[in-house]
């Protein structure tokens, strides 16, 4: 039988404290606690339920940050009709009502940056508007950003910083495929993506970003499987979704190339519980929500994230909080 030092080529280390940093696979024997142990990938999901949101709301809205500090801004209650423009924080527990958006309420936003410096671009708003404005957050309140994109946006992909966005595709302009790129102070027009579709979910960095599914015949009564990332100056066609849909959540602001979707819709079909990852060229199944919704809105990483609020089919209060695949973590070797 092989050893450890014929597979790796080295012998196992005898330490006197557990090595930083460690690598997948790493063996070593810590003198101390007496106890070889080995650096592994844990590679089951789980989901638990987080705190309920104030008041139950879906649609697009702005969203930003990480599983325990993120921020939501609008979306829309179709039971009390009306566009949002509230702002919700969460701390990994509880969510608190934060400063209101300072444009009318809307949905179907852009977003991009932190929850602490984020960006909202368009939207669709009070009485069908589709505004060009922006809003800058401070992680405490908005302020109107001077810069306003050049054509309407509606349920397209966005990514990026505050000071480095893109935002791409969506409605309401049928076979809307334009791109355009934000640099802290103006919107310019760049390459088109290679097909229009609406509500579709996307993340990255302005050089390094995807923008995935989508519903397509605005306004949307076909799902796509399509993936396009984006290499700072053109789209790129990547690996398609398992499944068709659109409106999903994804771990917005996560690397391109490590990223999850949850949930959403399929037309025609109806609503979807499934996790996908992305890892920059291929999708693998996941494990599904608690509760198939579309509209949701998601935070975070593979390995932590957290949705909240969307349709399933009413407008819901839910958030579900997901410790994913990937997760480093230190083994003790025993002989069970």
């Amino acid at each position: 039988m092989a050893t450890y030092y014929d597979i790796n080529g080295q012998k196992v280390q005898n330490l006197a404290s557990d090595p930083s940093p460690v690598t997948e696979g790493q063996v070593w024997y810590n003198t101390v606690s007496d106890t070889a142990k080995v650096q592994s990938i844990t590679t089951s999901a789980a989901w638990s339920t987080g705190g309920a949101l104030p008041v139950a709301i879906g649609g697009l809205g702005f969203n930003a940050g990480t599983q325990n500090s993120m921020t939501i801004m609008g979306g829309y209650n179709p039971a009390i009709s009306n566009y949002s423009t509230i702002t919700n924080t969460y701390d990994g527990t509880s969510w608190a009502v934060a400063s209101p958006y300072n444009l009318p309420g809307r949905a179907s936003i852009g977003s991009a940056g932190t929850s602490t410096a984020g960006l909202a671009i368009g939207g669709y708003a009070v009485g069908g508007a589709t505004p060009l404005d922006a809003c800058n957050w401070d992680g405490t309140s908005w302020t109107t950003n001077p810069a306003s994109i050049n054509v309407f946006f509606e349920g397209g992909g966005s990514f990026g910083t505050d000071t480095a966005a893109i935002i791409c595709s969506g409605g309401p302009i049928v076979g809307n495929t334009r791109t355009e790129s934000y640099n802290g102070t103006a919107w310019t027009t760049v390459n088109p993506t290679l097909s229009p579709s609406s509500g579709g979910s996307s993340s990255g960095t302005q050089t390094a970003g995807m923008w995935c599914g989508g519903n397509r015949n605005y306004p949307g009564t076909i799902s796509v499987t399509s993936t396009a990332d984006w290499d700072g100056t053109s789209w790129v066609s990547s690996g398609a979704m398992g499944t068709p849909k659109g409106f999903m959540a994804s771990t917005k602001g996560s690397p391109a190339t490590d990223v999850l979707i949850f949930g959403g819709n399929q037309r025609p079909g109806g609503l979807l519980s499934q996790t996908e990852a992305y890892d920059g060229s291929v999708w693998a199944t996941g494990t599904s929500q608690p509760t198939a919704s579309e509209a949701q809105r998601g935070a975070g990483t593979s390995s932590a994230a957290t949705i909240t609020g969307g349709y399933a089919p009413g407008a819901t209060v839910n958030t579900f909080e997901y410790t994913g695949v990937g997760v480093a973590t230190t083994k003790t070797i025993t002989t069970s």
